[in-house]
C-alpha cells in the first residue's frame, strides 16, 4: 500500500473556536493600534496569516500602510499573549467525527498526519492542546514556516517524507473548509477534501471541483474509503 501523506487545516476543519479568535484579533489590534472593537471576520480569508489577517482589517478600515507595518512585526507575540489569556479546553470545540477519525488515523502503517494552518506553530500548539489533539500529529506547518499556502503546502509534503523515509510519489491529501487550497492543492498533486465546516457553504465548495467533498467528518467509514479505498475483487 502506497505511503499516505495526511494534512489537516485546523480552524474551521477540525476545531470551532471563532469566538477565542475575535476576542484574540480585537485585543491585539486595540493594543497595537490603538483601534478598537475590530470583528476581524469583517475582512479575512482563510488560510492568511496573523500579519495579513490584521492588514487587510486596517486598510478596509482606511488606515495607511506606514501606520500598519510600523507595529505589523509585534502581531504574533500580542495574539499569542491573548491566546494564552483565552483558550481553555471548554472554549475549543472539536467538530463531528474528528476525535473518532483521529482515533482511527492514528498509528496506520506509512502514515503521516500533520497541521498546515495559516496560524503560526506557537498558537497552532495552543489552540491543539486546548483541544487535547496535540498526539494525533507528527508535526505543524505554521505561517512562521512559510506565508503563503502553497509553500506551506509543499514544506509539509517534504517533511512528512522523510518521516516516512521515502522519495517516491506518496498520496497526499488536504483537510480544509477553505475553497482557496482547492486550485493550491490541485497544482501540487495534493488531493483536495473540502469539508463544509467552515465559512464557505458545501455549494460554494462544490464550483471549484474538490477531489472530494464532505459536509463534515462524523462519517468516519466514508473517510477510511476514501483514503484507503479497498479494491474491487477481480471476476473470474
Amino acid at each position: 500500500m502506497a505511503a499516505k501523506i495526511l494534512l489537516f487545516d485546523l480552524d474551521g476543519t477540525l476545531i470551532d473556536m471563532w469566538k477565542i479568535h475575535e476576542k484574540a484579533y480585537e485585543a491585539t489590534i486595540n493594543e497595537l493600534y490603538k483601534v478598537p472593537n475590530v470583528n476581524f471576520r469583517s475582512n479575512y480569508t482563510p488560510g492568511d496569516s496573523n500579519e495579513d489577517v490584521v492588514r487587510s482589517n486596517l486598510r478596509a478600515l482606511g488606515y495607511k500602510n506606514d501606520f500598519i507595518e510600523a507595529r505589523i512585526g509585534q502581531v504574533v507575540p500580542t495574539l499569542r499573549k491573548y491566546y494564552s489569556k483565552f483558550i481553555t479546553p471548554s472554549d475549543v470545540q472539536l467538530l463531528a467525527g474528528v476525535r473518532e477519525l483521529l482515533e482511527l488515523l492514528m498509528g496506520r502503517k506509512n502514515t503521516v498526519l500533520a497541521i498546515v494552518t495559516g496560524n503560526r506553530e506557537a498558537t497552532a500548539k495552543l489552540i491543539m492542546e486546548g483541544a487535547g489533539i496535540s498526539d494525533y500529529f507528527a508535526f505543524v506547518i505554521g505561517a512562521d514556516e512559510a506565508q503563503d499556502r502553497p509553500k506551506r503546502l509543499a514544506m509539509a509534503t517534504e517533511k512528512a517524507k522523510k518521516i516516512l523515509n521515502v522519495s517516491a510519489k506518496c498520496d497526499v491529501y488536504y483537510f480544509d473548509d477553505s475553497y482557496a487550497s482547492i486550485p493550491v492543492s490541485r497544482k501540487l498533486g495534493i488531493k483536495s477534501v473540502a469539508v463544509a465546516t467552515g465559512e464557505t457553504s458545501y455549494e460554494e465548495l462544490a464550483k471549484p471541483k474538490p477531489d472530494y467533498l464532505l459536509r463534515n467528518l462524523s462519517k468516519t467509514k466514508r473517510v477510511l474509503n476514501i483514503l484507503y479505498p479497498r479494491k474491487k475483487a477481480m471476476s473470474l
